[in-house]
């Protein structure tokens, strides 16, 4: 009752990624520490120039509704809060 399990040989398995570990790090190891910073320092420069500072609205929906709220000296308020802030100027109006 022996049963035979066929041995897969080396040029039966696949690698599923294309470099292997060793061939990585020796890839690295290859640059100077100082080659290593100006690579990095290269690549900071170059995704710099694609930066995007100027404003964009993602959500349409979310600025309506923020246009449409109660502020207070440019902060979102509570609308009794706006009811009675406005209550209080007519009120300070009548005084002077």
């Amino acid at each position: 009752m022996v049963s035979l399990v066929p041995e897969s040989t080396t040029s039966d398995t696949t690698v599923s990624h294309p470099r292997s570990p060793t061939e990585t790090t020796e890839s690295t190891q290859m640059l100077s520490p100082m080659d290593r910073k100006a690579t990095r320092v290269m690549r900071y420069r170059e995704k710099k120039k694609t930066r995007k500072f100027e404003k964009r609205i993602r959500y349409a929906s979310r600025k309506k509704y923020a246009e449409k709220r109660p502020r207070i000296k440019g902060r979102f308020a509570k609308r009794n809060e706006v009811d009675a802030d406005q209550a209080f100027s007519t009120m300070a109006m009548f005084d002077t």
